[in-house]
């Protein structure tokens, strides 16, 4: 987990003429939005087959940014996203998912990010910028070489890439012919199973954040992981509800581009990379389902009441509507009793699945 808020050597006091010519400013949401994954896998991540085994974390907030109590209370005072410290926590990570091809990979990486061709994914490190460094790049990780990179035989089987961050061309790049430095791998022979690379913005496009709170891609991927994204075990593909690859792809974009259009702006998830339909997340128990029911005409002041298969001694009844409330996925009874002279539709059958339930009731 990486998550670069705070850039000294573009923005502030130490700024160097390299980072400010970036035309960078600190973030506000990047280190917390890490954090707040972070957490997530320490305390919600569940997978008896796969459990978390290790979880390495790298954070450069600003001053003031809210960094996740769990998260914080177990990082050093500082520990800050630096070159030197991605490059070796990513070389011990790797070693780790090397000793056993049936062990799960998962990165995350946000910060700014730049974009030097069509394929690239570039985030941009804590000491971005620093005069010290030989390469423009040195300060910076290129993502899309270090996922190529782990794409090797003997590797982590099942991998998950996720890189939060913009994905424009920096106006600087126009005076080079090359900008090297980024942190990457080499590429060796073979190929894992699945390795899949979520790219939270298209191809020189933006990634929006909420100002002092956490990036649209982050509450995205935390929305569908705690149960948006849920399947059933009638699926075959597990005996418990899980979250598949296939099914957070196929939410990913859409929530963002939700999010982004309550907004006004337009933000688009990339997928990249291998997939497979594999499991990266298993329930407990049937996450809830949000649900939403209004009432047309709203005068008909009707009761109404959701009795989870049929049964009237697990109902959910109310008088006031609209009807909001977390219920458990499956099939329910809806009844609806209006004041005369509106008349009942009668009672029906309504099937409450993930990511969520919305239906208008009309009584005539």
């Amino acid at each position: 987990m990486i998550g670069v808020s705070h850039y000294p050597f573009a923005d502030g006091p130490d700024a160097s003429d390299l980072g400010e010519s970036f035309g960078i400013q600190n973030l506000t949401s990047a280190a917390r939005s890490a954090s707040e994954f972070a957490a997530w896998l320490v305390d919600e991540y569940r997978n008896p087959q796969r459990p978390l085994a290790s979880l390495r974390v790298l954070l450069s907030p600003i001053e003031g940014e809210t960094i996740h109590p769990r998260i914080e209370a177990l990082l050093p005072r500082d520990a800050p996203a630096t070159r030197a410290a991605v490059e070796q926590d990513l070389g011990e990570f790797r070693q780790d998912c090397r000793s056993n091809p049936d062990n799960v990979a998962v990165v995350y990486i946000a910060g700014h990010g730049v974009q030097l061709n069509k394929r690239g994914a570039i985030v941009l490190l804590h000491d971005f910028g620093d005069p010290n460094h030989v390469n423009e790049l040195t300060g910076a990780i290129d993502v899309r070489g270090c996922h190529d990179g782990m794409d090797e035989a003997g590797n982590a089987h099942q991998q998950v890439w996720f890189v939060d961050a913009c994905r424009q061309l920096p106006t600087v790049a126009r005076r080079f012919e090359r900008l090297e430095g980024a942190l990457t791998l080499s590429e060796r022979p073979g190929q894992v199973k699945s390795s899949p690379l979520f790219l939270a913005s298209s191809t020189r496009e933006s990634a929006f954040a909420v100002i002092g709170g956490t990036t649209l891609f982050s509450q995205a991927l935390l929305w569908a992981l705690q149960g948006a994204a849920a399947l059933g075990p009638e699926g075959g593909v597990s005996d418990e509800w899980y979250v598949g690859l296939s099914r957070l792809n196929t939410l990913l974009d859409r929530r963002v581009k939700a999010l982004a259009g309550a907004h006004g702006e337009d933000q688009n998830v990339d997928p990249t990379g291998r997939f497979t339909d594999a499991v990266i997340h298993r329930f407990a128990q049937p996450p809830p389902v949000e649900v939403l029911l209004t009432l047309k005409p709203l005068a008909a002041a009707a009761r109404g009441a959701l009795l989870f298969n049929g049964d009237a001694t697990q109902a959910h009844q109310w008088e006031v509507w609209p009807f909001q409330d977390r219920l458990n996925p499956g099939l329910y009874a809806l009844e609806v009793t209006p004041q005369p002279p509106f008349r009942s539709p009668g009672s029906s059958l309504v099937n409450v699945t993930q990511p969520e339930f919305t239906q208008e009731v009309e009584v005539g």
